[in-house]
C-alpha cells in the first residue's frame, strides 16, 4: 500500500472512531469482541491475538468502521500511528503545548489535533510533516475557539 492510497477522514468520524475505539478497549471484555477468539494462520505458525489494550483499540476501530468502503479502517490505524508518532517527537515543543497535555495514564489532546490526523497528507514514509500538521492544528484550534465563543455570544432579539 502506497500513502497516497491512505484516505482522508471525516474529522468528525475519525473523533467519534477514536471515543469508540477508547471506550471499547477501556471496557469491553475479552468474550465481546470475537476476533480474539479466533486463531490466524500464518505460513506454518498459528497465532492468536492477546488481549492487551493496543489489540483491542485496533480490533474495536476496524469493527466502528466494518464495511467501509474504500477502507476507512485502515486510514485510521495508519493515520493514528502517524499522529501518536508525531506528537510523542513533539510534546515537549512548546508550540503543541497548548494543544498536548499530560493526564493520568497517557496523553490528552486538543480536538483540533484529530483534525489535522483525519485530515493532512502523508508522506511516502507515513508520516506528517512536522510544521504543516502543527499549522492545521493551530488553524483547527482557532476555528473551534471562534465558533465556540460566538455560541456563548448572549442572543439578543430586536424589538
Amino acid at each position: 500500500m502506497q500513502s497516497h492510497e491512505i484516505i482522508a477522514l471525516d474529522p468528525d468520524e475519525f473523533f467519534a472512531a477514536y471515543e469508540y475505539a477508547f471506550m471499547v478497549s477501556e471496557n469491553e471484555f475479552l468474550e465481546e469482541i470475537p476476533a480474539f477468539k479466533r486463531k490466524l494462520q500464518r505460513e506454518d505458525r498459528v497465532l492468536q491475538p492477546t488481549n492487551v489494550l493496543e489489540n483491542r483499540f485496533s480490533f474495536a476501530v476496524m469493527r466502528f468502521f466494518r464495511d467501509c468502503k474504500p477502507d476507512k479502517g485502515w486510514s485510521f490505524m495508519v493515520r493514528f500511528h502517524a499522529m501518536m508518532t508525531l506528537v510523542r517527537r513533539m510534546r515537549k515543543d512548546e508550540r503543541m503545548q497548548p494543544y498536548v497535555r499530560e493526564i493520568a495514564g497517557g496523553l490528552g489532546f486538543h480536538k483540533a489535533v484529530f483534525e489535522a490526523a483525519a485530515t493532512q497528507e502523508l508522506s511516502v514514509e507515513f508520516e506528517f510533516c512536522p510544521a504543516s500538521f502543527l499549522r492545521s492544528v493551530q488553524q483547527a484550534a482557532s476555528r473551534m475557539d471562534a465558533e465556540n465563543s460566538a455560541r456563548d455570544l448572549p442572543q439578543a432579539t430586536a424589538p
